[in-house]
């Protein structure tokens, strides 16, 4: 074996140590809770599968929006909100702002901005409905 094709190996196994790590920090599953801005509470459901959440804002909001990774830092995903597609007001609003999920020993926390407001919570897991 030649230097070169050794230097090639080692930098691709590398790379793949490195590709799967990233994804290992990820975390996919289905958490449900209640979000308050202060004065206001929505119960909501997050969905996630790999780089990709889906947000549903149960009565009196009732829309759903979704959301890609834009990254992944010190255990926190941070995601970007997709126009909202089945309308909404509280949805519509969404865009394009972003979603923080972070771990937590009993499901995760969740913040995002809507018009000037920061909305917070913490999830529990909960089965994929």
């Amino acid at each position: 074996m030649t230097h070169g094709t050794m230097t090639r190996l080692i930098a691709a196994g590398l790379l793949a140590c490195v590709g799967a790590a990233a994804h290992a920090s990820s975390i996919d599953g289905a958490w449900q809770g209640v979000v308050r801005d202060g004065s206001q509470a929505v119960r909501t459901t997050v969905w996630r599968k790999a780089e990709a959440i889906r947000v549903h804002f149960g009565e009196p909001r009732n829309c759903a929006a979704a959301a890609e990774l834009l990254e992944e830092s010190g255990g926190s995903s941070h995601f970007r909100f997709k126009p909202a597609s089945n309308g909404g007001g509280f949805c519509e609003a969404l865009y394009p702002g972003d979603f923080v999920l972070n771990p937590e020993k009993q499901g995760v926390s969740i913040r995002f901005q809507r018009r000037g407001s920061t909305w917070s919570g913490n999830l529990s897991e909960t089965a994929n409905p």
